[in-house]
């Protein structure tokens, strides 16, 4: 992981995530976004050992959503469809991609 973390921290997010496994794609990535999200609650003073991870659905949605949309980017990324700058957070089509974004949206053509 990229960050350090309160060992409770880790084991909250390990646990959440365990749970999770059958919704999305278990990485590391998915942990250290989750460690940030629970860094920040434990900071604002809303997260102690042992308290509830998340306060509502929505909040648990957001957080799914979340992985789901970088399971996408992953996944276009390794297709060749899309790169990213040296931040790893800023995506960009590459040619390939512009290509068949192009033949996508291109007037009076259909998947049908």
């Amino acid at each position: 992981m990229k960050g350090t973390y309160q060992p409770f921290i880790i084991k909250q997010a390990e646990e959440v995530l365990e749970l999770l496994k059958e919704d999305i794609e278990v990485n590391d990535q998915a942990k250290e976004d989750l460690c940030i999200i629970l860094t920040k609650k434990f900071i604002d003073g809303t997260l102690n050992e042992g308290s509830q991870v998340f306060s509502s659905t929505e909040e648990l949605d957001r957080f799914i959503n979340l992985c789901l949309a970088r399971q996408d980017l992953t996944s276009l990324k390794a297709k060749g469809l899309i790169d990213t700058y040296d931040d790893d957070e800023s995506f960009f089509l590459t040619k390939k991609g512009k290509e068949i974004a192009e033949k996508m949206f291109k007037p009076g053509v259909s998947d049908d």
